[in-house]
């Protein structure tokens, strides 16, 4: 069925890629389930946005880490131990059956279908680039993957590069504006949450329903 308020229904065309492999160091517990007033946790909003937006979805996560996988996703393993966001990335690449990735971090609670699909039709006006948003700094989530670049990824990957903005080939990268995507008094749907103070400061902004737009 469409999503409610959209009339969209999952692009068929893409994947989305939810990372889950993080360590959550500076939360200092496990920050993609942090609970929601719903009963749901932090990850599931995300999750939704991807679910709403794409054909096809997979988590990707840690090999020593505990799965995180919503229904009708795939479970995926990072490609080595220790490679950060990037080894994710180069799993989703490998086992990719779509030609775009739409890749958003587990922590990303502010993800909505509306942005997600506002920043995909964006990245298919040049399908042969990459898209990420170029705020006060590059964000380097969501990030809009052709999977025809993925071998060029891996290459880079193989070759010692970690750093997920540093990963894609300079002339195949393309960034947005947040203006483009956004409506006035709009918060940043890219933020991500890695602090107790961050969950906090989120928490009494109110937390977004799954299935709202």
């Amino acid at each position: 069925m469409p999503e409610a308020g959209t009339g969209l229904r999952p692009d068929p065309r893409w994947t989305g890629v939810l990372l889950v492999g993080g360590q959550s160091s500076r939360m200092g517990k496990d920050k993609l389930r942090l609970p929601l007033p719903d009963g749901g946790v932090l990850a599931d909003l995300p999750a939704h946005a991807l679910a709403k937006s794409c054909g096809k979805c997979c988590s990707v996560r840690r090999a020593d880490g505990p799965a995180f996988v919503p229904q009708g996703f795939e479970d995926l393993v990072d490609v080595a131990p220790g490679g950060g966001p990037l080894a994710g990335v180069v799993a989703a690449i490998l086992a990719a059956s779509t030609p775009w990735l739409l890749i958003v971090g587990g922590d990303m609670p502010a993800l909505t279908p509306t942005f997600l699909r506002a920043f995909m039709t964006y990245a298919e006006q040049e399908p042969g680039r990459a898209l990420m948003i170029g705020a006060r700094r590059l964000q380097p989530m969501p990030l809009a993957l052709p999977v025809a670049l993925g071998s060029e990824v891996i290459e880079r990957y193989q070759n010692g590069e970690r750093a997920l903005r540093r990963a894609m080939p300079a002339s195949r990268l393309r960034l947005i504006e947040p203006a483009a995507l956004m409506s006035a008094g709009d918060s940043e749907p890219w933020w991500s949450v890695n602090t107790p103070e961050e969950w906090r400061r989120f928490s009494a902004e109110g937390l977004p329903v799954p299935g709202s737009a």
